[in-house]
């Protein structure tokens, strides 16, 4: 797993360049986002 936070970053660097390549990975970086290490964030509660 820490491999692909790695590579994560990366991907983005070479999107800038390459779109092709941000499509094909673009499901990489959706999973990246929704399961990234660190505190989640607050709900607000009404």
């Amino acid at each position: 797993m820490g491999a692909m936070y790695d590579t994560a970053p990366r991907i983005r660097d070479f999107a800038e360049a390459y779109p092709e390549i941000a499509e094909d990975s673009k499901f990489l970086l959706d999973f990246m986002k929704a399961f990234r290490p660190g505190k989640k964030k607050e709900k607000n509660q009404r």
